[in-house]
């Protein structure tokens, strides 16, 4: 039988862990950055330009 490529069993183990840690840390920092912003009521988005003569309010 002939395996071209690499044979996955014969990986080292514990090689991916700092891929999966890495992975897993950015996506709980990405999950509370998101929280963080929702909570201070993000997005926030700047009035309306009403151009040089705008409307008086």
């Amino acid at each position: 039988m002939a395996r071209f490529g690499y044979d996955p069993l014969a990986l080292p183990a514990g090689s991916g862990t700092v891929g999966t840690v890495a992975m897993w840390t950015l996506v709980l920092l990405l999950a509370a950055v998101l929280v963080l912003r929702l909570s201070a009521g993000w997005p926030r988005f700047p009035p309306r330009y009403r151009g040089k003569r705008g409307a008086t309010d």
